[in-house]
């Protein structure tokens, strides 16, 4: 992806385990999901190294532009996990990221800055679980609410370096709290759809110098399941920052993300593997006001606690 500071990125891990029934929760989008917990399993400590090349932005028109011959690129090292508490059905969820960022516009104009992102944490509580045999067993399907916040930990917009370019800026400098529901359906054991949801408000710890604004995130998807070993994930999202302005604001921010994932487990059931690329469709004019638009590269590791 892009580099998104209202939107936590690291996010993002299928999940595997020794049944079918560990992999309810996989999907490719969402920070809500990276460090789940799989079903079966009690406690998860996953790690996560992203690569991002920004190739362009989108204007206020939803026209992309292209970089040039700029270069910005992150990479981000996150460290997360959950567990499950007091009840079965309910998981802390957390993750903490870690940026280096580059950027070079020529002419001598260039800068590198490494440095801790925002913070997440969430709770999530399964409502209802789905007997993971298919439609023809039952259609109840899983249903999780989220609970979500982010911490302003990175260094916010207005407090970068004005000759750093913008490499030191970390975070967005905004304190988010999010409610969410995530629906995962099996119509069949080895496949399933997902539907998710979040509604963050997001309020700017430094008021007098950007408004607060809140955004809405929705995404749908689908998994397939082969064997024990592997699962493929594909997921879109749609993201529509700031809802209380007009859609025809030329300042309200819209995006759509595109997402393929695989996963293997290396030993069922403690250790897996996760890879994932996310892209920025630049030839598609859905999008706009995104400053950074690209393709982002990522890799997971997993360790599970039964």
């Amino acid at each position: 992806m892009t580099i998104h500071f209202w939107l936590p990125l690291a996010l993002l891990l299928t999940m595997f385990s020794n049944d079918v029934y560990g992999q309810a929760c996989c999907n490719v989008i969402g920070s809500t999901e990276f460090g789940v917990v799989g079903r079966c399993q009690e406690a998860v400590i996953a790690t996560q190294v992203q690569h991002t090349q920004v190739n362009g932005s989108f204007d206020h028109n939803g026209q992309y532009h292209s970089l040039g011959r700029s270069q910005i690129q992150d990479a981000i090292f996150t460290i997360g996990g959950g567990a499950r508490v007091l009840d079965s059905r309910l998981q802390v969820i957390g993750s903490i990221p870690f940026r280096l960022q580059h950027r070079d516009f020529g002419q001598k104009q260039h800068n590198q800055s490494f440095g801790i992102g925002d913070v997440g944490l969430a709770l999530r509580y399964t409502l209802i679980k789905d007997n993971m045999r298919g439609w023809a067993y039952g259609k109840a399907p899983f249903l999780d609410v989220i609970l979500s916040s982010r911490l302003p930990t990175g260094r916010a917009p207005d407090q970068g370096a004005s000759e750093a370019l913008g490499a030191d800026v970390m975070g967005e400098g905004m304190l988010g709290f999010g409610s969410g529901l995530r629906l995962t359906s099996f119509f069949m054991p080895e496949h399933a759809i997902f539907f998710s949801g979040l509604y963050e408000i997001r309020l700017n710890t430094r008021p007098s110098e950007r408004p607060n604004n809140d955004t809405l995130l929705g995404s749908v998807g689908y998994y397939y399941l082969i064997g024990q070993k592997w699962s493929f994930s594909s997921a879109i999202q749609y993201i529509f920052d700031d809802i209380f302005k007009s859609s025809l604001s030329s300042n309200t921010m819209t995006q759509l993300r595109m997402g393929l994932g695989v996963n293997y487990a290396l030993s069922i059931p403690i250790w897996e593997l996760s890879g994932m690329i996310v892209v920025d469709p630049w030839w598609m004019t859905v999008t706009h006001n995104v400053p950074f638009a690209g393709v982002s590269s990522m890799i997971s590791l997993k360790r599970n606690f039964l």
